[in-house]
């Protein structure tokens, strides 16, 4: 018996004919669900601090003038708090939904 014959006696779909082919992938879906997020932690008033001496820290070793130091940090501050209302928002928007699937 020829070293053929093994193959072509497979009824499972593996004879040489097929295997000549190359073999598709399919193709990736095309809307990848998002990874989880995890939710962000509630920024605090220490945050808030934090930020705009990190930015007062910076302007002055780029030796921007008085005034538009102040402006960064007040833009800066500003942009933290905004943040922290809005967590402190979404946190109350899911408490509030939590209740009221309990209720």
């Amino acid at each position: 018996a020829y070293p053929e014959d093994r193959y072509s006696l497979r009824g499972d779909g593996d004879s040489l004919e097929e295997d000549d082919k190359p073999t598709e992938e399919p193709p990736p879906p095309l809307l990848m669900p998002p990874p989880e997020v995890p939710a962000p932690p509630m920024p605090s008033l220490s945050m808030v601090a934090e930020e705009a001496a990190a930015v007062r820290e910076r302007s002055q070793q780029s030796g921007m003038s008085q005034h538009w130091q102040k402006v960064a940090e007040e833009a800066a501050a500003a942009r933290a708090a905004e943040e922290a209302a809005a967590a402190l928002t979404l946190a109350e928007e899911v408490a509030q939904a939590k209740a009221a699937g309990e209720a």
